[in-house]
């Protein structure tokens, strides 16, 4: 399906979710911006794109603004959310442009994740042939396979633990509650 098909499709379809006339106004013009592109289709929009077009110079020539960048961003994940709901593209390219587009004078934080044979690499390296070898290669399997913070790692206790549910309870960022399932092997 081509873009501008997809794009009036979208505007028409009372279940895009845009409640205003000012939201069916902001989309109708942000997304003149992608039907700009010529005919492209659907399926050819990568993320690289839609960060590009986040950032794109206003028509003076100038860099755009803060509260321009973040609209760009929540149009371009409505529309291809959507879009992908539909089944108009297999994949959405804006899940992840939170991450990858930032407004201000942030930096965007690029991550480096670990690959399978590093985490592997890390578990294994723990020598447990002792009790706090086994507890060390225990908290770092936790870890990975939960994602909690240092902090979060180092508050739990036996009290915050159901192993019949398999289940952690923790204070998290921001003191909230939280749950977190614990993977078999752990």
């Amino acid at each position: 399906m081509l873009t501008r098909d997809a794009a009036e499709r979208f505007l028409k379809d009372p279940a895009n979710g845009l409640k205003t006339p000012s939201s069916v106004s902001s989309y109708r013009y942000q997304l003149r911006r992608l039907v700009a592109n010529g005919d492209r289709e659907m399926d050819t929009w990568t993320e690289g794109a839609l960060v590009d077009l986040c950032h794109t110079v206003t028509s003076k020539g100038d860099p755009p603004a803060d509260n321009t960048i973040r609209q760009r961003k929540a149009i371009a994940r409505g529309f291809f959310e959507f879009a992908h709901w539909k089944g108009w593209i297999s994949e959405n390219p804006a899940a992840h442009i939170n991450r990858a587009v930032r407004h201000g004078k942030q930096p965007v934080k690029r991550h480096h994740w670990l690959t399978k044979s590093q985490v592997a690499h890390v578990i294994e390296s723990v020598d447990t042939s002792t009790i706090m070898g086994r507890r060390d290669q225990l908290i770092v399997r936790i870890g990975f396979t939960t994602g909690l913070r240092a902090s979060e790692l180092a508050s739990m206790t036996w009290g915050t633990t159901d192993l019949e549910a398999g289940e952690v309870h923790i204070v998290g960022k921001g003191r909230k509650l939280a749950t977190v399932a614990l993977s078999g092997n752990t």
